[in-house]
């Protein structure tokens, strides 16, 4: 049985690696939290046989952190998600807004004994775009 354990071991790995470079980040993280709890599991029905009571102790504390790490790391998970999408909307504004801020026209006004006056002037929202 163990050349079947060693190669079940090489097969995770491998799907881990692949999965990685596929960018499937949640599955390797929700395989690997699967793969200790269910060890971690298996101490604890170990240790309920064993009769070692501060093994068992030890086995469901770590059982415990085990579900902590998880939830952090993916509220950390989802804190780095919303970060990437707050930059890229914020990468894409500045253009929005400076095309919003440009001037559909800007009309010269020119009156005799002064200088030329330069009025930009927008377009009204509901006013359709024109095209010269």
């Amino acid at each position: 049985m163990v050349g079947g354990q060693s190669t079940r071991s090489a097969l995770k790995s491998l799907q881990n690696e692949l999965y990685e470079l596929q960018g499937w980040q949640d599955d390797i993280e929700r395989r690997r939290f699967a793969a200790r709890q269910r060890d971690l599991q298996a101490q604890v029905d170990e240790e309920q046989v064993g009769d070692d009571a501060q093994a068992m102790t030890n086995a469901n504390r770590a059982l415990g952190l085990l579900r902590q790490i998880k939830v952090e790391s993916a509220q950390a998970r989802q804190a780095e998600e919303q970060k990437k999408r707050m930059e890229a909307q914020q990468a894409t504004q500045p253009a929005a807004q400076q095309a919003a801020q440009e001037p559909s026209k800007v009309i010269r006004l020119e009156v005799l004994g002064r200088p030329a006056v330069d009025v930009a002037v927008g377009r009204r929202r509901d006013q359709p775009a024109e095209h010269s």
